[in-house]
């Protein structure tokens, strides 16, 4: 028996999906930037800056689901 997706369903395999090409693109960023000699702790500050303005982005602009509003980080 097959059964169609659903739009949730679909929502999901798309998010799971694209954490998982954006968690392999960071990994290849990593290793190329610390290969062309960018200092650890640099690299380190840049990336977590750039992390917390990101989630900072998306839990603003966040739809559906509980939790809390999207208040600054």
């Amino acid at each position: 028996m097959v059964m169609a997706i659903g739009g949730e369903t679909r929502q999901a395999h798309v998010a799971t999906t694209m954490v998982q090409l954006f968690a392999s693109g960071s990994h290849v960023i990593t290793k190329l930037a610390l290969n062309f000699g960018v200092s650890q702790l640099v690299f380190c500050v840049y990336w977590q800056v750039e992390v917390v303005s990101e989630v900072e982005v998306v839990s603003a602009g966040g739809g559906g689901g509980g939790g809390g509003g999207g208040g600054g980080v």
